[in-house]
């Protein structure tokens, strides 16, 4: 075991000590917990012969060896800098290498070391049937889902054989996804500067081939030789461009685009959504199933019939605080998962059952719960899952299944809990069940039929900006009243919220026709009342 101390991005005035088992230098980063959170903290010295009880001593969660180590040279001038303006090294470690650009490098070097870039991937006999099956479904001439895991060396291997056929290729990924092609294709992202996207747009209208990987806005590049579309995790609500206009969906829009250049589209997805899950099921898409990876069964526990029992002691199952104390005792870690941002509270608690268990006990919300994170824990628990459940949104229940089965499958062969008031909800019951998760999406999709919402029914939102809240609820009411003379029931149902007027319209052959009803009753209500400034329209809102 080797001993050191570390620089810690904090204002401390002393380094503490941790152990690793394997050796290290000084500049290396480490990745360690520090007070229950986790850092990314430089080897300062080695020490053969540590100052404190080598017992409290913590080992340090791994090296980090995709970050660059800090020079000799750096530690030196950190040194001086701390000596001279009399402040620690921990600041000056945080003024050089602040989280954005230690996030930066992080995302560089994974994007160096990603196979996903590969454009010549080994496929194994599944996969190749998979791909088979994809290309028979592309010359139908159908959109095709794709639904599974290994999705990227499919997609790796359809971008090879359109380039191969003298054909342009466009990948659109959801937020940063698009960056694990770096290096196999162009990328055409918010962060790519002005002269390359000059560049890109050129070598896309003189033809091609040309692989491009980024976000809704590389559909609107000058196309002329497009040759394969795919969006990947096509239900994505980062594939909605809503900020400004014009505000899409980039999965309708690819489906659009491709149709008109004759290019096959691939839409992916661990998870569907219902839009995607209805097409799918009507045959207006093919539909094709790799094979998923291996996911974790959770343990489902009734906190209504714990309760009842007197199985609860606070926030925490007296079945949760035994596996909890069985995994602390073996010195192995715990994770508490958190549907909201918020984990004060919870973190106060635990820490107060087990004091003695600070370092190897972490709470996070949900949504910072990536494989990587889960993959150092022996327990993973979700708290208070119900919260999931609730909302006046009527995909509630399709996000909750999204990530919840996101969760089980990160967490992979860990052991997975959930604490939940509703434990026979459909959507845990199809965690627990392959048939009941098989047959989720059908009974998703009888309850929007049953009460006409999507994808039986299309949405227009009329959004309102003003931060005058009396002049809003004014003109939200007047257009209210103006859209329901233009659209009379059954013709379309309005709602009015706190800040939008929401439209249901059938999906019929008169859709289009309503559409522009509401373009022009908004028009003309923004012509009279000077009002264009403070509203705007976004159809089909994720």
């Amino acid at each position: 075991m080797v001993y050191f101390q570390v620089i810690l991005p904090l204002r401390l005035g002393w380094m503490p000590y941790y152990a690793s088992p394997e050796a290290v230098s000084p500049g290396e980063r480490v990745r360690l917990l520090f007070s229950g959170k986790e850092y990314i903290a430089v080897v300062a010295a080695l020490s053969e012969t540590p100052e404190v009880d080598i017992s409290r001593i913590r080992p340090i969660i791994g090296v980090e060896r995709a970050l660059e180590p800090v020079s000799a040279q750096e530690l030196a001038f950190w040194q001086f800098l701390a000596d001279y303006t009399l402040c620690s090294l921990g600041e000056v470690y945080h003024c050089a290498y602040p989280a954005t650009r230690t996030d930066a490098e992080l995302r560089k070097a994974r994007t160096k070391q990603s196979a996903d870039a590969d454009l010549h991937p080994r496929l194994d006999a599944a996969a190749k049937e998979t791909l088979k099956a994809l290309l028979a479904l592309f010359d139908e001439g159908k959109p095709v889902l794709l639904q599974g895991g290994g999705r990227n060396k499919l997609y790796a291997a359809l971008v090879r054989r359109c380039l191969d056929e003298g054909k342009s290729a466009l990948l659109l990924a959801p937020g940063r996804d698009a960056e694990a092609w770096e290096g196999a294709a162009r990328l055409y992202t918010a962060g790519t500067s002005a002269s390359e996207r000059r560049d890109i747009a050129n070598a896309v209208r003189t033809g091609g081939p040309v692989f491009i990987a980024g976000g809704p806005s590389a559909l609107l590049l000058p196309w002329s030789t497009l040759g394969l579309v795919i969006v990947d995790a096509e239900e994505s609500p980062l594939h909605h461009r809503e900020m400004t206009a014009p505000r899409f969906h980039a999965r309708d829009a690819a489906v659009w685009l491709a149709r008109q250049l004759g290019a096959p589209v691939l839409l992916g997805s661990d998870f569907p959504s219902m839009e995607s899950a209805y097409n799918a099921a009507s045959g207006k898409y093919g539909k094709v199933c790799a094979p998923a990876a291996p996911a974790a069964v959770p343990e489902v526990i009734d906190t209504v019939a714990e309760r009842g029992k007197n199985g609860m002691n606070g926030s925490f199952s007296l079945k949760l605080l035994a596996r909890m104390r069985e995994t602390l005792d073996a010195k192995q870690r715990v994770l508490l998962l958190l549907p909201w941002n918020d984990t004060d509270n919870i973190e106060i608690e635990a820490r107060a059952l087990f004091p003695k268990a600070a370092t190897r006990l972490t709470v996070l919300p949900l949504r910072k719960a990536t494989p990587s994170i889960l993959a150092k824990y022996a327990l993973t628990a979700l708290l208070a899952a119900e919260f999931m459940l609730k909302g006046e949104d009527f995909r509630t229940d399709e996000k909750a299944f999204r990530a919840l089965s996101g969760l089980c499958r990160d967490a992979g062969e860990t052991p997975l809990l959930i604490q939940c008031t509703q434990a026979e909800h459909p959507v845990l019951l199809a965690l627990r069940s392959p048939a009941d998760g098989e047959a989720l999406p059908a009974l998703l999709l009888r309850e929007r039929a049953a009460f006409a919402l999507p994808p039986y029914s299309r949405i227009v939102d009329v959004v309102f900006s003003d931060k005058n809240e009396k002049r809003l609820r004014w003109f939200q009411g007047e257009l209210a009243g103006r859209l329901e003379a233009a659209l009379p029931e059954p013709a379309a149902r309005i709602q009015a919220g706190s800040s939008r007027i929401r439209v249901l319209l059938p999906r019929d052959a008169a859709l289009a026709a309503r559409k522009r009803r509401i373009q022009q009753t908004l028009a003309a209500f923004c012509d009279e009342r000077r009002y264009s400034s403070h509203i705007y329209l976004v159809v089909d809102p994720i």
